[in-house]
């Protein structure tokens, strides 16, 4: 699969010319010039955040065959008919500007070399025209601001469904979600049809010695190009990526020269100058996706050749040659890995009923307990890594493009890494500092995990139901014994335990602060041992998990409302995100996986008082996934 996603452009692609080549102005990267001579639609910006994705269908050694997807993903637009090109496209010209809706009026297509970078793609458009009269915004928005790799949700703010949920990618909250309409007071003009075909890495350019470069272009003041008379030429300069690197995204930059026709509207024809031409320079970034590759078999079959002579006359008769080509599946990795690593940023907040922010959640953290809970948010541990199996035989992760596999138990563990079936760990013993009452936790699985995965974006939610063995120790400064070394998924350290139950003996770490499975507390450590309590944080999600409750009572047994030390807690939510990114042993991806979910008394009551519980919990796991096989 190819993705192609736009980007803010910067710096100058093209040109507008007269007669002899002397430079009217030069055209920005990034950026929409539409109109003949006549035309008073400045120069706009082309929205940033869209990814439309192509099939690579077939090869002859680097040049490649694109067909169109019928499926996209979060963030990610199909190229089929029907399909959406990008968000909704501002056009700002005053009291007559307009808002227009792109879509693939037939199926997408192209080419690409991967030695080279080199892009052409077939883009027909059906646009949808608009005029808003808003030139401050010409198109509605969503009250978001997202990217292709963190989509965003917010409501539209005017428009057709004006309030109701959206989704954005782009930075500055354009939205498929949220067109023209409804009591706006725009005006549909209904669609044209405009071809940017080709869109290419190259150079694409038009000129007419007369200044007439499309179909029912007129003199008499139409002539030309951009808002000049004197046009006759103009170009835009696309940028090729260079090698195509699977799974590496790399700067692009597409051109294309096309005409746009009568929009129907006197109006919009005159101030724009239609029928005329447009030049469109989109800039941007490319990826070519593999899981681990795909094989072609080529069976031919040659009847023989026969020759028969009669007299003077010879005759000769062959056989058809049948050729079938049969092209497998790309062979989607057979088991999907978690790292955990440090959290950065935040990822999630509680609030109270009116909505007013209330303690935001750092990506990274776990935050537990009722109102009444004492205990500060505190960091999960690094080097936490977890092995699922992928059922990649599945029929609905075939027929689906491999876009809803799904996940299953791994039941053996290896170095530096975990299985996810009962009794298997979930990570190393999680601190929990909280003064004289400080404890340590031990999580393992008390069943088979499962779930699904999304191989073309990483999107994942795993079930995940979790024994946890606790601890009291006593120790604020380090509430779990260590392993006396450090280490990391891919190189872990070997030490020996500093305290707990196997001081003395050997033990092996893949955290950055030696925390181990193999170090836990008991011995002679003066820890106390309150047993097992059960937390269900099903589904753990790179979407968005969250709590609410209009009385702050969000578990069962909770008495004291409220979360995490705030009694006026009325919700919690945590952000995950998916890389929206093809998972491959090759490049790990970064990936948010996030819960909210109750942990159940303790059982000890200086404990359940110092933390609130039974109470919520929220958690957000920042590190990477992949696929390997």
């Amino acid at each position: 699969m190819l993705d192609f996603s736009t980007t803010a452009g910067s710096g100058e692609c093209g040109v507008s010319q007269m007669t002899g080549g002397g430079t009217i102005r030069n055209l920005s990267c990034g950026s929409l010039n539409l109109g003949g001579g006549g035309s008073s639609v400045p120069e706009g910006p082309i929205p940033d955040g869209a990814t439309s994705r192509f099939i690579v269908s077939s090869c002859t050694g680097n040049s490649c065959t694109l067909t169109a997807s019928a499926a996209g993903g979060a963030g990610i637009d199909c190229t089929t008919a029907t399909c959406r090109f990008g968000p909704p496209l501002p056009i700002s010209n005053a009291g007559l500007s307009t808002c227009v809706s792109n879509s693939f009026a037939s199926d997408g297509s192209g080419t690409v070399d991967k030695g080279t970078g080199a892009l052409s793609l077939g883009v027909p458009l059906s646009s949808h025209v608009w005029v808003t009269g808003n030139g401050t915004q010409p198109c509605p928005r969503c009250q978001a601001v997202g990217s292709p790799s963190n989509p965003a949700t917010g409501t539209c703010d005017r428009g057709a469904r004006q309030n109701l949920t959206c989704t954005t990618t782009n930075s500055t909250g354009l939205s498929g979600d949220c067109l023209p309409g409804g009591a706006d007071g725009s005006s549909d003009l209904g669609s044209i049809s405009v071809d940017l075909t080709p869109l290419v890495t190259g150079t694409a350019s038009d000129s007419d010695p007369a200044g007439l470069f499309c179909p029912g272009q007129t003199t008499g003041g139409n002539e030309g190009c951009f808002g000049s008379t004197a046009c006759r030429a103009f170009s835009q300069s696309g940028m090729v990526a260079g090698t195509l690197v699977y799974d590496v995204v790399q700067p692009v930059a597409l051109a294309s020269a096309f005409c746009i026709p009568s929009t129907g509207n006197v109006l919009i024809d005159g101030a724009a100058s239609l029928p005329g031409p447009g030049a469109a320079s989109l800039s941007g970034t490319v990826v070519l996706h593999q899981f681990s590759g795909s094989s072609t078999t080529t069976t031919s079959t040659t009847a023989p050749t026969t020759t028969s002579t009669i007299g003077a006359t010879t005759s000769t008769t062959t056989a058809p040659t049948t050729t079938t080509t049969t092209t497998l599946l790309p062979i989607p990795p057979l088991t999907i890995e978690f790292a955990s690593t440090v959290g950065t940023g935040t990822c999630g907040d509680a609030r109270n009923g009116s909505g007013t922010v209330l303690l935001p959640l750092n990506c990274g953290d776990l935050a537990l307990g009722s109102g009444a809970s004492g205990i500060p948010p505190s960091a999960l541990p690094d080097g936490a890594v977890n092995r699922f199996s992928l059922n990649e035989s599945d029929l609905g992760c075939v027929l689906s493009l491999l876009t809803a596999c799904p996940l299953g138990p791994t039941s053996v563990s290896g170095t530096g890494f975990d299985c996810t079936t009962t009794g298997c760990n979930f990570g190393p013993p999680v601190p929990v500092p909280n003064g004289a009452l400080s404890a340590c936790s031990v999580s393992t699985f008390t069943a088979p995990s499962t779930g699904t995965v999304n191989l073309v974006t990483g999107a994942t939610t795993a079930n995940v139901s979790l024994g946890l063995h606790l601890y009291v120790t006593g120790n604020a400064g380090q509430p779990c014994p260590r392993c006396s070394a450090t280490g990391a998924p891919g190189a872990p350290g070997s030490g020996t335990c500093d305290r707990g139950a196997r001081m003395g003996l050997a033990c092996s770490t893949t955290n950055s602060h030696g925390l181990s499975k193999d170090c836990q507390p008991g011995g002679t450590d003066g820890s106390i041992d309150l047993g097992t309590v059960i937390a269900n944080l099903s589904p753990v999600t790179t979407g968005t998990a969250s709590k609410s409750n209009p009385n702050g009572l969000f578990c069962p047994g909770q008495t004291s409302p409220g979360c995490f030390g705030q009694s006026t807690c009325r919700s919690m939510t945590e952000t995950g995100a998916a890389p929206n990114a093809a998972l491959s042993a090759a490049s790990p991806q970064p990936a948010t996986l996030v819960s909210t979910f109750c942990v159940p008394s303790s059982g000890n009551v200086l404990v359940d008082g110092s933390a609130g519980l039974p109470g919520p919990a929220a958690i957000s796991l920042q590190g990477t996934i992949r696929g390997s096989t």
